[in-house]
């Protein structure tokens, strides 16, 4: 599904003393089948965004066409209710969602929502569940007896149990150590690739993941669009990262330093350890770093 935002603002409590204008004449593509990132300081708007594309909130100004939906400040609750069958969202945190008795009944709760009778609804419920790791004798237990990890997995098996096109993913892997951060990325990975025109976009404060899943960044400021690209061509922007608008990720900050004790060439494109450590061994190779 592709996402293309066309000039548009939004104000929390227009006309009020209190008024915030929280977005700006915000004009971006997120192309089909592709992993995006919104990244930006908290406060630049990330968050608003997100809100939008899901129809949680409509545009003060200008208009987003989803995968053929439009969504403006006139649009119906029906046609925002329509759209979101489309779109999945997994919020941070998102075991704090689950309310039902057993874990099939949570995850049975979005296909019934929108119209799928029990027997096809408890048929999508147990491939999410499938397909998110979880096995089928957990499925009559209480969601809140399970362990943290398989909380938010099942969590998010009712929000692939939708079978979106879309899937918004606001800070994913928060709270979680590293093993898990790449556990749960592998599986959003491995649904992306189901169909070629799934796309994923996810608003993060890890630099270290963006640099390494995201095809495509918009670096949000202010309530703008600062600036779009792939990984190596942003973190290949002295500017941006002097201004400290764009934290380097943990490899490209060893390489950095690296390159400033040694006369090798910038190297900050490098976001793997296995990426950086072929990086350091052409310099050694050439003789370039002096360490």
């Amino acid at each position: 599904m592709q996402i293309t935002v066309t000039n548009v603002s939004y104000t929390y409590m227009p006309g009020g003393p209190f008024a915030v204008e929280a977005l700006r004449d915000v004009t971006v593509t997120f192309a089909s089948g592709e992993t995006h990132a919104i990244i930006g300081a908290t406060g630049s708007g990330k968050s608003t965004l997100l809100q939008l594309l899901n129809g949680l909130e409509k545009p003060s100004e200008g208009s987003i066409d989803a995968g053929g939906h439009t969504i403006t400040a006139d649009s119906r609750q029906k046609d925002l209710f329509d759209l979101r069958r489309h779109i999945g969202m997994v919020f941070q945190f998102p075991e704090q969602q689950l309310f039902a008795e057993t874990v099939l009944e949570d995850v049975m709760f979005g296909p019934l929502n929108y119209g799928d009778d029990r027997e096809t609804a408890e048929k999508k419920a147990y491939r999410a569940l499938e397909k998110t790791g979880l096995p089928p004798s957990l499925a009559e237990r209480s969601p809140f007896t399970l362990s943290g990890g398989q909380m938010r997995r099942a969590a998010i098996a009712g929000v692939l149990a939708l079978e979106p096109k879309l899937l918004l993913l606001d800070e994913p892997t928060a709270g979680l150590d590293p093993d898990g951060q790449e556990e749960i990325m592998r599986l959003f990975s491995e649904w992306q690739q189901e169909e070629a025109d799934r796309t994923l976009l996810l608003i993060t404060h890890d630099m270290n993941l963006t640099a390494r899943k995201a095809d495509h960044i918009v670096l949000m400021e202010s309530g703008r669009v600062r600036t779009e690209g792939t990984p190596s061509s942003l973190w290949t922007r002295e500017d941006l990262i002097e201004e400290g608008v764009l934290p380097l990720p943990e490899t490209s900050r060893i390489l950095a330093g690296l390159c400033t004790e040694s006369k090798a060439p910038p190297a900050v494109d490098a976001f793997t350890v296995e990426d950086a450590a072929d990086r350091i061994a052409s310099w050694v190779r050439k003789g370039e770093p002096d360490a």
